[in-house]
């Protein structure tokens, strides 16, 4: 051998600018995935909301028509954020709307069903959600605002329909 040391490369490292150009790549994966995702959350808590309001109607129409007796839902919109009805105990039940939504408008306060399960007269309950700005909670329907509207019937029955706001 003439005692040169010769080096075989097996194979490569990663130099400094593939690297960084690897992160960038992630960085900006991470920066459009993010706002995706909360918007996500945010229209399943509003989803959520909107849902549990609905089974409380049902639950107060199912109430009414078993003790033969009529039993109002008490709407009481943003910033208060919360309905009630009387369970079949007589006692009042308090729903509060989970924080990050709010209820933006009813029609209709109370609801109330009667004996045969059916309300004097339709009623829709909107849910938005909620942003802060400063100290306040803001509930406002505009500018590409999700919203779910509790859209309940002459007979009683309840369904739920998703607007945007433009």
């Amino acid at each position: 051998m003439d005692g040169t040391t010769h080096h075989r490369e097996n194979g490569r490292g990663i130099t400094l600018p593939e690297l960084l150009v690897v992160v960038s790549v992630i960085g900006m994966a991470v920066a459009v995935a993010v706002p995706l995702v909360s918007g996500a959350i945010i229209s399943a808590k509003l989803r959520t909301g909107t849902d549990q309001f609905r089974v409380s109607l049902q639950a107060a129409r199912m109430i009414a028509v078993s003790r033969q007796a009529p039993v109002p839902v008490r709407v009481f919109v943003h910033p208060e954020n919360r309905y009630e009805y009387e369970d079949v105990q007589g006692r009042t039940r308090v729903s509060r709307i989970p924080p990050g939504i709010c209820i933006q408008s009813a029609t209709s306060d109370p609801i109330i069903f009667q004996a045969n399960g059916s309300i004097p007269a339709a009623a829709t309950t909107i849910f938005t959600s909620s942003q802060r700005v400063g100290a306040s909670t803001v509930c406002e329907l505009s500018g590409g605002v999700d919203s779910f509207s509790v859209e309940t019937n002459l007979l009683g029955g309840s369904s739920v329909t998703r607007s945007t706001w433009e």
